[in-house]
């Protein structure tokens, strides 16, 4: 540990540059800079506990403020800093107006950087969402408060890495009052470094509440497609489009009233969607209110935050980044909105959550696309099977409803 103390401080002007260069690409501003170098923190609350969430990205700030938003509710006596690295990840969570919060960006994982941070907010307890793993920051701050790690996550690659240096992860790991793992497989990971630490309740993703949506949006768009097949493609990554278009032709043969939306992962590459659906002579939209044509068969999506709206539209839902290489997507959002799920073949993110779903049949997971255009003509032509895929799926939900008060419940526990 002293070893690694050296080297970061050793590191620092490299950090400084490195910063400097993000600032310049626009990945940060002048508020994440000097709230990551501890230069300027926004006012700690008088008469409030802190809890203290850390929560590095976007998925990981949608897991927390669920959680965040019950404990304000429930807690008068409570103030919640959030700290997070990206800027986008920053700006969800303001988007989420929540009271008696406040965000900072996450300080370098310097200890004197750190020591700053956690005298001025003085937290009564720390809650780091997922793997995020900074020697210093858990070495300073595990000698004042407890830390508790929620739904943490360990892939191959960083088992493999981290195995490499177990003493010195062990170390680490087991000053940690609490781990709950996101999976069995992550918990057995996790176990080659610490045990009595160590729980598994289920996967926080599931205490997320469903995605919002515009009933009047909805309604409007049911009503303009209400002759057509719906299928909404959510998720989509460089490769798969292609894939799913070609795939939209073929079914049509079939199905000629088939109306596939397509909502890419990455909202800027929709150009290039455009380009394909011209290149396949299929007539689109990117935008539903110029649906005036019955032989329009494609809506392309460039907006972020609206798959809620379209998974209320659709019963029959595929989820990218399972075609190629990715490791697939939150399956949990569309389940709880009553969808029949479909999923290609690579889906290692929620390796341990699909597999449930394939045990319980519900979710259907395409080896191949011949087997991916089966299964989809399946869906639309056997209401029964399709119904019972939905089901199944929701008695998962309802049977990981608790989730989210046992996490709540261990933080207050902590806090005494």
């Amino acid at each position: 540990m002293k070893l690694y103390k050296i080297i970061s401080i050793f590191l620092f002007p490299i950090i400084l540059i490195c910063m400097i260069i993000r600032l310049i690409k626009n990945k940060e501003n002048l508020a994440s800079i000097t709230q990551k170098f501890v230069l300027r923190s926004d006012k700690c609350p008088k008469n409030k506990l802190v809890i203290w969430f850390h929560a590095a990205s976007v998925g990981e700030v949608n897991m927390a403020i669920p959680i965040i938003k019950t404990i304000i509710d429930e807690r008068a006596d409570v103030h919640c800093l959030i700290t997070t690295i990206t800027l986008t990840s920053a700006k969800i969570f303001k988007s989420a107006n929540i009271k008696n919060t406040t965000h900072q960006f996450l300080p370098i994982d310097i200890t004197f950087f750190i020591s700053r941070f956690l005298a001025h907010w003085n937290p009564k307890v720390a809650v780091f969402i997922e793997s995020e793993i900074w020697p210093n920051l858990i070495d300073a701050t595990t000698k004042k408060i407890p830390l508790l790690l929620y739904n943490a996550r360990l892939s191959e690659t960083s088992f493999n890495r981290w195995r490499r240096y177990k003493d010195f992860t062990s170390s680490l790991l087991q000053r940690l009052s609490l781990i709950f793992t996101a999976s069995n497989l992550d918990y057995e990971r996790y176990s080659v470094f610490t045990k009595n630490n160590l729980k598994f309740i289920g996967h926080f993703k599931y205490s997320s509440p469903p995605l919002t949506y515009s009933s009047e949006y909805v309604q409007t768009t049911r009503t303009k497609l209400k002759n057509k097949n719906i299928f909404v493609v959510a998720s989509t990554h460089k490769g798969e489009e292609e894939i799913i278009i070609k795939l939209h032709k073929e079914i049509k043969e079939k199905i000629p009233n088939i109306f596939t939306v397509i909502i890419p992962r990455h909202p800027k590459r929709i150009e290039e969607i455009i380009s394909m659906a011209e290149k396949y002579k299929l007539r689109y939209v990117t935008d539903i209110d110029n649906y005036n044509n019955h032989e329009t068969e494609l809506l392309l999506v460039s907006s972020f935050g609206v798959l809620g709206n379209y998974f209320e539209i659709s019963d029959i839902v595929f989820i990218g980044g399972s075609l190629v290489n990715i490791g697939g997507h939150n399956i949990i959002e569309p389940a709880k909105q009553g969808c029949a799920i479909i999923v290609g073949p690579h889906t290692s993110n929620f390796k341990d959550i699909i597999d449930d779903f394939k045990i319980k049949k519900a979710i259907v997971v395409a080896r191949d696309y011949d087997e991916l255009k089966c299964e989809l003509l399946k869906l639309f032509n056997d209401s029964s099977y399709k119904n019972q895929l939905i089901a199944n799926s929701n008695n998962i939900i309802a049977s990981q409803k608790n989730i989210s008060k046992i996490a709540i419940d261990t933080i207050y526990h902590y806090m005494k």
